[in-house]
């Protein structure tokens, strides 16, 4: 029924009914304006495919097992309730491109595996805006944007995420919204890197990790809410516990924390082996509740400040150095009282990492209360 009306042109709606079941893929054509009222049901091959300048509205509609395929253009898409763990997301963007000035706004993904799932080594995307949308019971990631190094202008905003616990079978699965470049690089070679990205308001509960960037560059993370951020989920995945983590990246901030877990700003890695630290970043207005915060730190020229920090539980590990380290108004109490509020090991960029090592590194300290539990 969507093929046939769909190559009537102008404004398509389909309207409230029985539900329609999706057997195969149904290409949407460009320029399309379509307007679902109806329940749609879906089969391992239902799919609908999305390019041009493309709209999609969803009209107190249910979807199940009906991914929607993102193949390039300007596309829209709004509305959205989907359900299902028979395709691996919801929401598919994965070339060939190219993708401009994308919207995804005011849906709800829940009991699927991925939510929005963007796979970018193949393709170019100049654009998008992610908004107002929810993830409940998630297996996988509720936005993963995987290996998009020609990205540009990604905007993450006001989302809730509730219960993302990967199977046992799954790694790498479980974290809440994952950006993600190509092979970590020593030179923090921009080409190599995902970049020029916004994530903030962000709500996540009941995961093993809220937010997670891998060789980022030219971004902020602001105002993120984690409660239960635990290890009892997705506790087979291969992923660390964290509200917030960042591997390798640089020129970049994190402002705004409120959650349950540690932060981890620290090296890019492979297979054991330090690659690249952070270079670069400010961290401010944090509250953690429960865990520490660890930075691994590097650069000839380069600056880390981390400023307004409370710890209510755990420890500030700072390895490395940079040309300028400022640390301002932290508050910080260990877990007890035999273990320091604060470590700093200088010793960590020796070897292959020497080469991050400042010519003059410098230390400022403002308003440090420090203490250990009693």
């Amino acid at each position: 029924m969507i093929a046939a009306q769909l190559t009537q042109g102008g404004p398509i709606i389909i309207p409230p009914g029985d539900p329609l079941l999706i057997r195969g893929p149904v290409k949407v054509p460009p320029g399309i304006e379509l307007v679902i009222q109806r329940d749609l049901l879906g089969t391992s091959k239902g799919r609908i495919l999305l390019e041009g300048q493309t709209v999609v509205r969803f009209e107190r509609s249910r979807v199940r097992d009906v991914p929607l395929q993102v193949v390039s253009g300007t596309v829209s898409i709004s509305g959205l309730e989907y359900s299902g763990r028979g395709h691996v997301a919801a929401i598919l963007i994965a070339g060939p491109g190219p993708y401009k000035n994308l919207r995804i706004e005011n849906f709800r993904i829940s009991d699927a595996n991925y939510g929005i799932l963007r796979q970018g080594a193949n393709s170019t995307l100049d654009g998008a805006t992610i908004r107002n949308g929810s993830f409940v019971r998630l297996f996988g990631d509720g936005i993963e944007w995987n290996v998009c190094t020609k990205d540009n202008g990604v905007v993450v905003e006001d989302i809730d995420i509730e219960g993302i616990d990967a199977p046992s079978d799954k790694l790498f699965w479980g974290i809440g919204i994952g950006f993600a470049g190509s092979y970590y690089n020593p030179e923090w070679a921009p080409n190599m890197a995902v970049k020029n990205f916004s994530i903030r308001r962000v709500r996540g509960r009941s995961l093993r990790q809220l937010i997670h960037v891998e060789n980022g560059q030219n971004f902020t993370i602001e105002e993120i809410t984690g409660m239960d951020i635990s290890e009892k989920y997705s506790a087979q995945s291969g992923i660390q516990l964290a509200s917030v983590v960042c591997y390798g990246c640089t020129d970049f901030s994190v402002t705004k924390v409120n959650a349950d877990a540690q932060i981890l700003l620290i090296s890019g890695t492979l297979k054991g082996r330090y690659i690249v630290p952070c270079s670069n970043f400010e961290a401010s207005n944090m509250k953690i509740t429960r865990g520490g915060f660890s930075v691994e730190i590097g650069g000839l020229s380069s600056f880390a400040a981390l400023k307004n920090i409370e710890l209510v539980e755990g420890v500030l590990k700072i390895r490395g150095q940079v040309e300028r380290l400022e640390l301002t108004d932290l508050d910080i109490t260990s877990p007890s009282s035999g273990v320091e509020p604060l470590v700093i090991d200088k010793a960590f960029l020796e070897g292959e990492m020497a080469r991050f090592l400042p010519k003059s590194p410098t230390i400022t300290r403002n308003q440090l209360h420090l203490r250990s539990r009693t």
